[in-house]
C-alpha cells in the first residue's frame, strides 16, 4: 500500500481498536472521494490521500475543522415468542360401586284358621281331592346403566401481559481533552438541528 513501517504500525493499531480501513481508487478525484466520505461521517483527521504507490501523502488542510465522533451503545429490545409448556386435558375413568336402598314387595300366603262352633254339613265327602293353587308374586330390582353429562369442559388461552425489568450494562463517549503547555481550550457543546 505504500506504507512506511511506522504509518503501517498506526493503521494496524486503529483496525484494532475498531476503526475500518477504506481504500477508494479515486485517481485525480482524491479530494471528491474524500468530502464524500466526510459526508457519511469519515473522520477528516484520520483521512489521508496516497497517490498510487508513492509514498507522497496529504492530508486534510489546517483550515478546516476536524471532527471527533463520540459514540454510546442503545439498548434494543426484541421479543421472542417461545413455548413456555403445555397443558393436556384428558378423561379418566374412576370405578367406584354405588349402593343404593331400593323397596320392594313381595307376597306372601296367609292362612288363616277359624273353628267352627255349628256343626254345619259338610258339602263334600272325605277323601275328596281338594287344591287350592295361590299365585304369589314379588318385584325384582333391575338395574340399567347409562351415561348421563355431569359436566362440560371448555378450554382456551388468553395473552396476559406483564411488565419485565431488562437490564444490561452499555458504554458511550465522552470528550476528554488533555492540554500540554500553555493552551486555552474553548469547548461549546452543541445541540444537534
Amino acid at each position: 500500500m505504500g506504507l512506511d513501517a511506522e504509518d503501517a504500525r498506526e493503521l494496524e493499531s486503529r483496525l484494532e481498536d475498531g476503526g475500518v480501513l477504506i481504500i477508494v481508487q479515486a485517481g485525480k478525484k482524491g479530494m471528491d472521494a474524500l468530502e464524500i466520505l466526510k459526508r457519511h461521517g469519515a473522520s477528516p483527521a484520520d483521512m489521508e490521500l496516497n497517490h498510487g504507490s508513492t509514498s507522497t501523502q496529504e492530508t486534510m488542510t489546517a483550515e478546516s475543522p476536524q471532527r471527533l465522533q463520540l459514540l454510546k451503545e442503545v439498548l434494543k429490545v426484541n421479543k421472542e415468542r417461545v413455548q413456555k409448556g403445555e397443558v393436556r386435558l384428558r378423561k379418566e375413568v374412576i370405578t367406584e360401586t354405588k349402593t343404593m336402598d331400593v323397596p320392594v314387595t313381595h307376597e306372601e300366603v296367609v292362612i288363616e284358621r277359624r273353628l267352627v262352633t255349628d256343626e254345619t254339613t259338610a258339602t263334600g265327602q272325605i277323601g275328596d281331592d281338594q287344591t287350592i293353587r295361590v299365585p304369589l308374586t314379588e318385584e325384582q330390582v333391575k338395574v340399567d346403566k347409562r351415561a348421563v353429562v355431569t359436566e362440560e369442559i371448555l378450554v382456551g388461552k388468553r395473552e396476559v401481559e406483564e411488565t419485565q425489568k431488562v437490564s444490561e450494562t452499555v458504554r458511550r463517549e465522552e470528550l476528554r481533552t488533555d492540554s500540554q503547555g500553555n493552551v486555552i481550550v474553548q469547548d461549546s457543546k452543541r445541540t444537534k438541528p
